[in-house]
């Protein structure tokens, strides 16, 4: 058996160097305080920046998870940003100026979009431009539209590099991203396409940031998940495998060549 990567911490930044064109991130699970950095309050942050101090409870673990469930089926790790800052000092999927108030607090959230932005640019370079960005995040049930998991690429536009040349989405097929979660049993929404996005989550400041549709950017998909599946061990467990599966579905669209696809692990 492999042995498991190691994750390397600076800045309360967790970080994992991989070699798959998939990168998983998770900005809203931390549960530290930065050295000197005080709570975050409404009227430290612009009236125009949206406010949540509340943690994405057990994201991390999952996002783990699924890195691990990836390396296991393939034999490569996927790269893998983590903030253990906690989203009451710093909010790392808003832009600067509503994540955190001015002073140490600076560091941190600069480090966490450095590292995004350093695994971003490799994925392009050694995968021909292209490439995967998961931002994980956990969203209570909504009542306007109840589901497990909602999907937010700002309405297809973080994603345009994957849905260039086809007739539908790629993610709603049968043997798309979406279209396997439901296979396994989840309720997703949107559930097919074209259905729009649920309003309030149609994806933050991470897709928007480096999504497809910026020149430097890659494919990004925000994915926000209901408490129940993240919470319950066995529930997590099953999920990280089912997802994991979903993205190597997707792979081989961001695979350059026949040489470079995931081998099976015997």
């Amino acid at each position: 058996m492999m042995p498991a990567p190691s994750y390397e911490s600076v800045l309360l930044v967790d970080r994992l160097h991989g070699t798959l064109p998939v990168l998983l991130a998770c900005g809203h699970d931390g549960t530290k305080r930065p050295e000197g950095v005080d709570e975050r309050s409404p009227e430290g942050v612009p009236a125009r920046c949206e406010f949540n101090p509340s943690r994405d409870r057990n994201v991390a673990d999952l996002t783990r998870a699924v890195a691990e469930q990836l390396r296991r089926q393939t034999g490569e790790a996927p790269y893998v940003a983590i903030a253990q800052f906690h989203r009451k000092y710093i909010d790392a999927n808003r832009s600067e100026k509503c994540a955190f108030e001015p002073g140490p607090a600076q560091a941190h959230y600069r480090e966490y979009h450095a590292v995004l932005r350093g695994f971003v640019d490799e994925i392009r370079a050694e995968n021909d431009g292209i490439g995967l960005l998961l931002d994980l995040h956990g969203a209570r049930r909504q009542e306007d539209g109840p589901a497990d998991i909602y999907v937010g690429t700002e309405n297809g536009k973080t994603i345009t590099a994957l849905r260039q040349g086809t007739s539908e989405d790629v993610l709603y097929r049968r043997r798309g991203l979406v279209g396997l979660l439901q296979a396994a049993g989840y309720a997703m929404l949107p559930s097919k396409f074209p259905d729009r996005e649920h309003h309030a989550l149609t994806g933050g400041y991470t897709v928007e940031t480096y999504g497809s549709h910026r020149a430097a950017g890659i494919d990004a998909i925000q994915l926000e998940i209901a408490p129940e599946l993240r919470i319950d061990e066995s529930c997590r467990a099953r999920l990280a495998t089912a997802l994991a599966n979903a993205i190597l579905s997707l792979l081989p669209r961001w695979l350059p060549s026949p040489t470079r696809r995931p081998r099976a692990l015997r």
